[in-house]
């Protein structure tokens, strides 16, 4: 098979593995976001509880970006103190990592699954009238076309055993760590998905074209590329809401980056097969949360000073509207809400200014 071909196979299955992604995430938040949503309020009363949201939601979303987004629009409605949105978003960074160690070691039962999945997910919505039911189906082939994916992707990257090319362009990117961080957190970012790059980079271990010693700095770059969509999909969000997407990034890459400077330091990793691409991503996770989780006050405190608040006019445009946030409902009425309040404080304004200005 012709490298061109290999390389359309590979980002066949990262495209179809990112679809499904979506799918489940759609489906999920379209029939099940409020509840979604009830269940991270009810889980913010301390850190710790907080955490543990984080984790279950961001494992059945099977993303953390998804997660951020509505803790984000949560905290922008003021329902979310800023240390408790961040545990939950340190804990959506575990989730996530949770669900690619379960795809990349059950890989063979995962890929003899699709076909069922694919088939229960189609008589559901086909049979289904109602909406829950339809979007059921929705989350079922989503985890049909992710299983599937992977096995695209495993197969893809087959061929690249014995291409002596690929090796040593791969093996020149890794001998240089700051080249493979790079790599990885562009990859991350391009993908909108962590758990995209983790199994991409567990095929490569899988055929033999990265060594289990050099995925480190590949890890590590994919963590730090991986809070960089949270970040601009909230950029025309109020200050609330950017702080805890931002406050989420300097945590895993202020970790990313300190031990991409150790990682010379560091002893050899026992980390054998394609497993230890995923173990080496929950490892990185669970140890920010560690870190960060203690210092999310005064964290915070320095993110406010970083993102002020801004004055009561904002030039006039649309404070709280995404478009981003159109594919989960639950989270756009809320921002629409907002938004609302938003014009009828605008109006208030506009009219006791006209007041002034007639009296005087």
């Amino acid at each position: 098979m012709s490298g061109t071909w290999v390389l359309l196979d590979l980002l066949g299955g990262v495209a179809l593995l990112l679809w499904g992604v979506r799918m489940v995430r759609t489906g999920i938040t379209r029939a099940w976001g409020d509840s979604l949503r009830a269940f991270l309020e009810r889980r913010l009363s301390n850190r710790a509880a907080a955490f543990g949201g984080g984790v279950a939601a961001s494992t059945v979303l099977g993303s953390a970006t998804a997660t951020t987004l509505i803790v984000a629009s949560l905290a922008g409605a003021g329902a979310v103190q800023p240390a408790t949105g961040l545990a939950v978003l340190l804990g959506a960074d575990v989730g996530s990592a949770v669900v690619s160690g379960l795809l990349a070691s059950g890989s063979s039962l995962v890929m003899s699954l699709a076909p069922l999945m694919l088939l229960a997910g189609y008589v559901t919505f086909s049979a289904a009238t109602e909406f829950r039911p339809r979007n059921a189906g929705r989350v079922l082939l989503g985890f049909g076309l992710m299983f599937l994916a992977l096995g695209l992707i495993i197969g893809a990257t087959a061929p690249l055993r014995g291409a002596g090319l690929f090796h040593q362009v791969l093996g020149a990117i890794a001998a240089e760590p700051m080249l493979a961080f790079l790599g990885g957190a562009i990859l991350a970012w391009l993908c909108h998905s962590t758990m995209a790059v983790v199994l991409l980079l567990s095929s490569f271990v899988l055929n033999g074209s990265l060594a289990p010693d050099d995925v480190l700095p590949f890890v590590l770059g994919l963590n730090f590329g991986g809070g960089l969509p949270a970040i601009s999909a909230t950029l025309d969000q109020p200050a609330l809401a950017r702080r805890l997407p931002i406050a989420n990034m300097i945590c895993r890459g202020t970790l990313a980056v300190g031990l991409l400077a150790v990682s010379g330091l560091l002893p050899p990793m026992p980390l054998a097969g394609s497993q230890g691409v995923a173990l080496l991503h929950a490892a990185f996770n669970i140890l920010a949360a560690l870190v960060f989780l203690p210092l999310t006050g005064p964290l915070l405190r320095a993110v406010e000073r970083l993102v002020p608040d801004h004055g009561p006019d904002h030039g006039g445009g649309p404070q709280y509207l995404n478009r981003s946030a159109l594919a989960m409902p639950s989270v756009a009425l809320t921002n629409a809400a907002l938004e609302t309040v938003q014009m009828a404080g605008l109006v208030t304004r506009m009219q006791v200014t006209a007041l002034e200005a007639l009296s005087s």
